[in-house]
């Protein structure tokens, strides 16, 4: 044993293990009962913001089917003596009072619509033939009651569903059926600090923080009763609870990572041994600073070489006693943190190479669907033209899916835009106008593919929510290097405080629940041109909306 170790052995040995033990003890109770009670505390406010604004919304929703003065005019309309202007002028004072956007549907009891405040390119045929089904539940599961479900179709929000029988002379005349629409929840629920999981008493998801979350069929579903539960390899702090007079279950989850409590439990051990060793380090610096002088002056120089000098160089003590430990360990230590940089430095690489692939990635399937439909209904009536528009999606599906190239021409991405756009056309007839003007110059360009589309399908989807006729306009021009593309429309625009919220969340690197698409191609430019390149908003609310997409050309085109 050497001199160095055997001093500091006879002198702190036994108050070190004594010390050390009862601080370390100490800090992993005291760490272990915070992190409890944290992630407790946590998740139950959590869940009861949920529970309080669903069970705010369910009241409204219920005094609403429940109201005297609304079956009566459900009566009337059934019984044909009288018109549909008071339920109408109810469900507007109902949109009014309640978070959520709600759309209403009052059937005969044949189960046939004789009121329906949907827009007519939300009413389809799945959606009516499921309001079909909420009536025939009603009627045997909630004669007198309300009886709820969850509407879901693949790639939108769910809608909950409340539904109440009208009853006249003690038989059924009717079903009144309320859908509180799902895209509006994360407003609601945006002073949430944690994730969390809304379903009914069949799992159906009612809203979701995270997408990841649900499962297949628009389902929710936990194997572990908790509090600790793992998703996605991911784990949670869980509280649960019902809200919605039993009708609905409140999921409320706080990130609780294996390490959170080594980490501060290491932290806490740290702080108090260096604490300790401080204290019995002075007490000694007399009996142990001349022997030991020499070596540790020899460690600072080498240290300082590797610091200011040769981050390659290594410690080399030769005094044959503890401090050459020391510098084989710290020499050990430098090799680690080279490799830790390394390696990180290519993680981070492939994140950035994964990330775009998975960005790359967006297809919106609805519009296979309503092309596919379109052509159902064409090779019965203009078979030529069926022909053709099969042709054009051929084209488009097979561009789409070929991934052996990340980036091409711009003028190969506007003739799928052509495809894409004569499609669009076809479907919505004179209500949609269009023209392209891209500069002769801009054509030879290298832009990432399938850049443009999302943008041109979010004018029209969010155009014609607010016009029945809506014009966009696509432009390109070449400023020096950098292209700018620019897709207008004049669908009214936003409020300006979503424009720029939406802004915002374009140059934020997480995720958000709306806008996915505007936001991943702004995320992919980001990760694929730099800083220069990007989206811009141009919003003028009651007027229009125009994003400009920029891409700075590296090299030749």
């Amino acid at each position: 044993m050497g001199t160095f170790q055997a001093k500091l052995k006879k002198l702190v040995f036994t108050k070190l293990i004594v010390l050390v033990s009862t601080g370390a003890l100490l800090m992993v109770s005291c760490m272990a009962l915070a992190i409890t009670a944290t992630n407790h505390a946590g998740a139950t406010k959590n869940s009861r913001l949920f529970a309080d604004t669903f069970n705010q919304i369910y009241g409204l929703g219920t005094d609403f089917l429940t109201d005297s003065e609304v079956q009566d005019a459900c009566r009337k309309i059934l019984l044909y003596q009288g018109g549909t202007s008071m339920l109408s002028y109810s469900a507007y004072e109902l949109n009014a009072a309640c978070p959520l956007d709600s759309r209403l549907v009052l059937c005969d009891k044949e189960r046939n619509s004789v009121y329906n405040s949907f827009r007519p390119y939300e009413w389809n045929l799945y959606r009516s033939s499921f309001n079909k089904a909420i009536c025939d539940n009603a009627f045997g599961s909630a004669p007198d009651g309300i009886y709820t479900s969850v509407y879901y179709f693949e790639g939108t929000n769910s809608d909950y569903v409340m539904s109440r029988p009208i009853n006249a002379d003690g038989a059924t005349i009717g079903y009144l059926n309320l859908y509180l629409k799902g895209d509006g929840w994360a407003q609601c629920l945006s002073d949430s600090g944690y994730e969390g999981v809304i379903t009914d008493n069949a799992g159906r998801v009612i809203y979701s923080s995270r997408f990841s979350f649900v499962q297949e069929v628009n389902k929710f579903q936990l194997e572990s009763p908790g509090p600790i539960v793992q998703i996605h390899g991911t784990r949670y702090w869980l509280d649960r609870q019902t809200a919605g007079d039993g009708n609905a279950v409140i999921y409320s989850l706080v990130y609780y990572p294996h390490n959170m409590a080594l980490l501060l439990i290491g932290g806490g051990v740290i702080a108090v041994m260096s604490l300790l060793w401080y204290k019995l380090a002075d007490n000694m610096r007399s009996a142990m600073a001349a022997s030991n002088a020499a070596a540790i002056q020899k460690l600072v120089s080498e240290i300082r070489i590797i610091r200011k000098t040769d981050p390659d160089h290594r410690v080399e003590m030769g005094t044959e006693d503890e401090f050459s430990i020391v510098g084989v360990q710290i020499n050990h230590m430098l090799d680690h943190i080279q490799e830790l940089n390394s390696r990180n430095t290519e993680l981070l690489r492939l994140k950035n190479q994964t990330e775009i692939g998975q960005l790359t990635a967006q297809i919106n399937p609805h519009f296979l669907y309503n092309t596919l439909e379109i052509i159902r209904n064409l090779v019965v009536f203009d078979p030529a033209r069926a022909d053709s528009l099969i042709i054009q999606l051929t084209q488009i599906l097979r561009y789409s899916i070929d991934t052996s190239r990340e980036y091409v021409h711009l003028d190969e991405d506007m003739a799928y835009i052509g495809d894409y756009l004569d499609i669009q056309k076809c479907r919505y007839g004179d209500r949609l106008r269009y023209e392209i003007n891209i500069g002769e110059d801009c054509l030879p360009c290298m832009i990432p593919k399938l850049v443009l589309q999302p943008i041109i399908e979010n004018s029209i989807k969010y155009g014609f929510q607010k016009k029945q006729q809506i014009h966009i306009l696509i432009t390109g021009r070449l400023d020096n290097s950098l292209l700018l593309l620019s897709v207008k429309d004049d669908g009214l625009g936003m409020p300006e405080a979503e424009a720029l919220g939406l802004a915002e969340t374009l140059h934020s690197p997480r995720p958000g629940s709306e806008h996915i698409g505007l936001r991943n191609i702004a995320r992919r430019l980001f990760l694929q041109y730099g800083s220069e390149s990007g989206l811009e908003l141009k919003n003028e609310e009651g007027v229009g909306l125009e994003v400009i997409v920029k891409i700075r050309q590296k090299g030749e085109n």
